[in-house]
């Protein structure tokens, strides 16, 4: 079994959290989804104090580096300094940078966003207008865009068609944020693109 970690920074309802909430478990080949939150005792309601401590982003990154995953997907700014501190500490797995939003959050959202453009072994984007209004054109012409499988209902025999899966873009739903040809991509094929890159 090979672990593929999706690092965000404490759990919520927002899309990241939803989204990473519904893989955990999730098997593909040898490879299983995970979650880890940089900080474990934050919701969105209670403890946020707790993720201004650099002490908390240091401790993760322990953490990250002692799960010995295969692969890091890395969502918001928090845990993608996670991911530069677990590089630091010895973390050799390839990382991928998970952009959920058009607008950089604030000038830190920015910057880092911008440096793990440039270490990261792959980019992943919640739509094509995302990728392309986060990052330069020379940062994200290695980016993919794809969504996300919420749900796979079973199918109904004899209706015709069957029932289709529920896709979502992890961000706002917004018309600039319009579908592309590779709209419906698998994750799982994403990952097995990320990891061949190693």
């Amino acid at each position: 079994m090979r672990r593929v970690i999706h690092l965000i920074p404490y759990d919520g309802i927002g899309g990241v959290e939803r989204a990473a909430a519904t893989v955990e478990g999730v098997w593909r080949g040898d490879l299983v989804l995970e979650r880890m939150f940089v900080f474990e005792d934050v919701s969105d309601r209670s403890g946020r104090g707790a993720t201004f401590d650099p002490r908390a982003l240091w401790s993760a990154a322990g953490r990250l580096t002692r799960a010995e995953p295969a692969l890091v997907i890395l969502s918001l700014w928090r845990a993608v300094l996670v991911g530069g501190l677990a590089r630091l500490r010895g973390c050799r797995a390839p990382m991928v940078l998970f952009l959920h939003n058009a607008r950089d959050a604030h000038a830190i959202d920015r910057i880092v966003t911008r440096m793990a453009a440039r270490w990261v072994t792959a980019i992943w984007a919640d739509s094509a207008a995302t990728l392309e209004e986060r990052l330069p054109h020379r940062l994200n012409q290695h980016g993919r865009v794809i969504s996300y499988l919420l749900d796979r209902p079973e199918p109904i025999r004899g209706a015709q068609p069957d029932p289709a899966p529920n896709l979502i873009f992890l961000g706002q739903a917004r018309r600039t944020k319009g579908p592309t040809s590779n709209a419906g991509a698998v994750r799982g094929d994403c990952m097995r693109s990320a990891l061949m890159r190693r």
